[in-house]
């Protein structure tokens, strides 16, 4: 059986990443103002936001991934964006990309392995306040679950709700 699929993503970004959401920001959130956690609450925040990519789709900081997708049967939504059309590029070969709901998707060429290289994700100015609200409310869930024998697995209700009107999982089907 034919099918398109995304075979592997490679996370190919070079420099300081700027996390969405400041360490200011999230102890204000959290209503923190001693300096004591501060090293722990700077790794919170980044795995939060891992943790919100994973589940929505997305990029929620710009990224630049090299991404090896079958396409055989065309018109494939390359995952983890935004992207405009001017930030998909193919080794070897020319892609005709369209925009379809929201998504860039490859329309050709068809091929069983087509390796992309993609510029995307949101940025500071960019990304919506709800998905910011969201690495705030896992970063709180995950400190305040930080003393449990049990660790902290996936992402807590509050900041599943934040992030649900986002997700995106077209690209796995």
């Amino acid at each position: 059986m034919l099918y398109n699929s995304v075979i592997d993503v490679q996370d190919n970004t070079t420099g300081t990443i700027t996390e969405p959401v400041t360490l200011a920001e999230c102890k204000a959130y959290m209503r923190l103002s001693n300096t004591d956690e501060d090293t722990l609450i700077s790794s919170l925040i980044k795995a939060a936001r891992e943790l919100i990519e994973k589940y929505t789709g997305l990029s929620l900081i710009r990224k630049t991934q090299k991404i090896i997708v079958n396409n055989s049967l065309g018109n494939i939504a390359v995952p983890y964006g935004p992207y405009v059309d001017a930030d998909i590029t193919a080794t070897g070969t020319d892609v005709i990309v369209k925009k379809r709901n929201k998504r860039i998707v490859i329309e050709s060429p068809l091929t069983d392995s087509l390796e992309l290289t993609c510029i995307g994700g949101y940025t500071s100015a960019t990304i919506p306040e709800a998905l910011k609200t969201a690495i705030k409310e896992q970063v709180n869930y995950m400190f305040m679950q930080r003393d449990n024998i049990i660790p902290v697995k996936g992402l807590g209700d509050k900041a599943k709700q934040c992030a649900a009107p986002f997700k995106d999982v077209s690209w796995l089907l």
